[in-house]
């Protein structure tokens, strides 16, 4: 860290003498074990994390540096959105993607800028087949990140002009330290962009969501639905709650309904069928259920059937950011007895 401050300083004799003992291990050592440099992984993490911010780039692009290499021959887990990009520059691997996809998304790539004001670059890809058929036939990756030890799970519409993703993310903070999808998984290996539709603006996206969406829909004990207006008109939404019902079997699961608006409370306890209320709903049953007899039966369902299929443990009717986040204490209070309370929150985003 002190050289990467001061560049012109000379390398210590040390740090030669550990790189290039790490630089001499041999792959085809018969006791060759990626797994035993655990510590290095991260450390190389660390250090290309130092590398960005000291040379103003953020992928890896402008340099090519032990830790760099080292990430060629080593891939533990998962990896990160930077393996990616370091692999993408694989000669083999960009010819393998030419006869997969008919072109190398390195040669497409683009910067993103998060709203912390953080920019990275990511692979970019004609659409969301091509780059499934990238990753896990050109970079053969496989889902192995799995979000544990989270307390919250949080489902919710984005795009609300009332509570929306700014205010979803002052609650999460407020129930302890946060953990939000939408900001861990473009870190992640797997991640990449897309030409946005008209009007909107494109926004990192990963491979395996699904897998890590039900993983922590399977592995978090509390699941909150905060229903909004937004949340009734996304399809994504209603996917979610259809999947609790067969995943959040677990005796710990508890699920709770926040009715955030009112109105939309009040047209969900109609009575009405949600076919007929909801085009949310409606994009969803089209999209989920083929068979036109179950299609229309769906559709048919009102609410109270709908959220007996899940076993909600919990209703809560609040407007406020801080009327919710104190409900949400209380419930949390109550079953403490059952469950420990831990630091994290994992909230997923809808849009």
């Amino acid at each position: 860290e002190q050289g990467l401050a001061n560049p012109s300083q000379a390398e210590r004799p040390v740090d030669r003498a550990e790189f290039t003992k790490f630089d001499e291990h041999d792959k085809d050592k018969p006791d060759y074990n990626p797994r035993a440099y655990k510590k290095w992984w991260s450390l190389q993490k660390q250090i290309v994390a130092l590398l960005e911010e000291a040379t103003g780039t953020s992928s890896g692009e402008e340099y090519d540096t032990l830790m760099i290499n080292f990430t060629r021959q080593v891939e533990l887990d998962i990896g990160t959105n930077v393996d990616s990009l370091v692999k993408a520059q694989d000669a083999r691997v960009a010819s393998v993607a030419k006869s997969f996809i008919g072109y190398d998304p390195w040669e497409r790539r683009k910067q993103y800028t998060n709203s912390a004001g953080k920019t990275s670059i990511y692979l970019d890809f004609v659409d969301d087949d091509d780059a499934e058929k990238y990753f896990k036939d050109c970079q053969w990756l496989k889902a192995d990140y799995v979000p544990i030890n989270f307390q919250f799970l949080l489902s919710f519409g984005s795009v609300d002009e009332v509570f929306g993703f700014d205010k979803i993310l002052q609650l999460a903070n407020a129930l302890n330290s946060t953990y939000v999808d939408s900001q861990k998984l473009p870190a992640l290996g797997g991640s990449y962009l897309i030409p946005p539709e008209p009007g909107k603006l494109s926004h990192p996206r990963n491979i395996f969501w699904i897998e890590y969406y039900k993983g922590a829909m399977e592995n978090t004990p509390k699941m909150c639905f905060v229903i909004t207006k937004a949340w009734t008109k996304s399809k994504n939404c209603w996917q979610e709650m259809g999947w609790a019902y067969d995943i959040r079997t677990q005796a710990d699961h508890k699920n709770i309904i926040v009715f955030q608006d009112q109105v939309t409370a009040e047209k969900l306890e109609s009575g009405k069928p949600l076919g007929d209320l909801f085009d949310g709903y409606r994009e969803y049953c089209v999209a989920n259920f083929k068979n036109r007899l179950e299609r229309q039966r769906r559709l048919k369902f009102t609410w109270r059937t709908y959220t007996e299929m899940i076993d909600v443990h919990s209703y809560i009717r609040e407007s406020t950011l801080e009327g919710i986040r104190r409900s949400l204490e209380e419930v949390m209070v109550l079953h403490e007895t059952e469950l420990p309370i831990n630091d994290w929150t994992w909230c997923l985003v809808n849009n």
